[in-house]
This record gives C-alpha cells, sequence and structure tokens, in this order.
C-alpha cells in the first residue's frame, strides 16, 4: 500500500467511523486504483518501519509530537490537538496486529458489498 493509498483508507475509516459512509466512496475507490502491484513490497516495507519509528518516537516524546501538530490544527486549542494526536499516535497505529488486519479486510469487504468499490481488493500487509 503506498501513502496515498494509506491516506485513502484512513480517511474512509474516519467517515465510516462518523457515520458517513457514502462519503467514504472517494476514498475507496482511490485506494483500488492506487493499491500498487506486488513488486513495490520493499519500498511498502521500508516506507511502514519509517512509519512505525515515528509513531514510536511520538508516543515516546508526546509534548514534542502535540507541539509539532499544533501548527497543522486549524485553530485547534492545545487540549484539542492532544486529543486529535492520540487518534493516529496510540498503540494500535504502532502495531494494529491481527485486531488492525480484520478491520482493514472488513473494510474493504463492506465497501465492496454495498457497492462502494467496483471489486473487491485482495489485501497484502507489509509487516
Amino acid at each position: 500500500m503506498n501513502l496515498l493509498a494509506a491516506d485513502a483508507i484512513a480517511a474512509a475509516r474516519g467517515t465510516f467511523a462518523a457515520g458517513r459512509r457514502e462519503e467514504a466512496r472517494p476514498f475507496l475507490e482511490r485506494f483500488a486504483r492506487e493499491a500498487p502491484p506486488a513488486q513495490y513490497g520493499p519500498d511498502i516495507a521500508r516506507v511502514s518501519k519509517m512509519l512505525h519509528d515515528s509513531i514510536a518516537y511520538a508516543l515516546t516524546h508526546r509534548e514534542e509530537a502535540v507541539e509539532y501538530a499544533i501548527q497543522f490544527g486549524r485553530g485547534l486549542d492545545r487540549a484539542r490537538t492532544d486529543k486529535f494526536v492520540g487518534m493516529y499516535v496510540n498503540n494500535l497505529t504502532l502495531s494494529y496486529g491481527d485486531r488492525g488486519r480484520l478491520a482493514v479486510e472488513r473494510l474493504l469487504g463492506d465497501a465492496y458489498q454495498r457497492g462502494l468499490i467496483p471489486q473487491p481488493v485482495p489485501v497484502e500487509f507489509a509487516a
């Protein structure tokens, strides 16, 4: 999964969680278009490790992570920025394990069954 596809999954997850399933359609379609062929496996594994290391750093340096993120918060105060950071910098995003893998597979399976994407998307995980 390339970074654009990962962004698409994150955006779709957010719209599904907020109950705005129809809004997830463009993000899921983008993922279906941009899911990379297997030949990109080494690059994906490298990017996956960089993301893991970045999240691990932010977990152990929370104040620094919040300070960095606040500049992108579009006016959010420190407390709301901290809450927002916590949504994306947590143990589940560090290593989503079987639970996270099942969630991604379910998200894409549900999207196909509901006609939000035109074909099933086989999921391969880099790590």
